[in-house]
């Protein structure tokens, strides 16, 4: 199965890439602006991709 991070699934253009991510059997983890609420994000974000291990990132998110 092919793996997908995804930054920014919250929005419009992450919604729907999602979607279209879904419907080719991507296997998807989302990473949104909430993991900035934990004060070691960036060791959460770097475990993820370590234990994820994805094929592919979409960087689609904005923090506001």
């Amino acid at each position: 199965m092919r793996k997908a991070l995804l930054t920014g699934s919250k929005g419009f253009i992450g919604k729907n890439l999602m979607e279209e991510l879904l419907e080719k059997s991507f296997s998807i983890i989302e990473i949104n602006e909430d993991i900035f609420q934990s004060e070691n994000w960036n060791r959460d974000v770097l475990e993820t991709l370590e234990d994820f291990e994805p094929h592919v990132i979409f960087h689609v998110g904005l923090l506001s």
